[in-house]
């Protein structure tokens, strides 16, 4: 193997991924999270879970994701499998890392706009290297195989319809959730 090849294999990937890690993180924890403005799939679930019983969301991140990481992996294989867990253990260890430093803005709207954009990015690098943060980008991946449907299109509709049934459970407005994530689809999902 040449120095090109282990760098373009395994270097970059990893890189990335942990650039989108850390920017996904950072997102939730100085803009969307002290806003209350709520994430979708399992990383909304366990913001819920947190408010909820006071344990860190980066610990439900890693307990309720890891179904979802072994159905990757028992369909996507090995690389999707270190990826992906390297990709959601560095984003959890982010979110603990971030949850003490102060919010960035108190303006829900800077929150939204600069929260979903950061957010949106962080995950699509993540994803376009082949690793995951959330259950469902990894529902998403195996959906786009299935389907005629593409990874960024599942992936949106399963979001689209957490926040739908969520909205009542934290303190938002409809308007909040769907700008936010309007950003985090256009900006992070251009993957599939």
């Amino acid at each position: 193997m040449t120095f090109k090849h282990i760098a373009k294999e395994y270097i970059l990937p990893y890189f990335a991924i942990t650039i989108g890690a850390v920017a996904a993180a950072f997102a939730l924890e100085e803009f969307l999270i002290p806003s209350t403005i709520l994430d979708g799939g399992i990383t909304g679930i366990s913001i819920i879970l947190n408010q909820l019983t006071g344990k860190g969301i980066s610990i439900f991140v890693i307990i309720l994701n890891l179904p979802f990481v072994l159905l990757g992996f028992k369909q996507l294989g090995w690389r999707f499998l270190l990826r992906g867990a390297y990709g959601m253990i560095l984003f959890s260890f982010f979110l603990e890392l971030f949850k003490d430093v102060p919010e960035i803005t108190s303006t829900e709207l800077l929150a939204v706009v600069f929260g979903g954009v950061l957010l949106g990015v962080g995950v699509g690098i993540v994803l376009r290297y082949g690793g995951c943060l959330d259950g469902t980008e990894i529902v998403a991946l195996l959906l786009s195989k299935k389907t005629q449907f593409s990874c960024r299109a599942n992936y949106f509709r399963h979001q689209h319809s957490n926040l739908r049934g969520s909205r009542h459970t934290v303190r938002l407005g409809q308007s909040t959730i769907q700008s936010a994530y309007i950003f985090h689809y256009l900006q992070g999902h251009r993957h599939g």
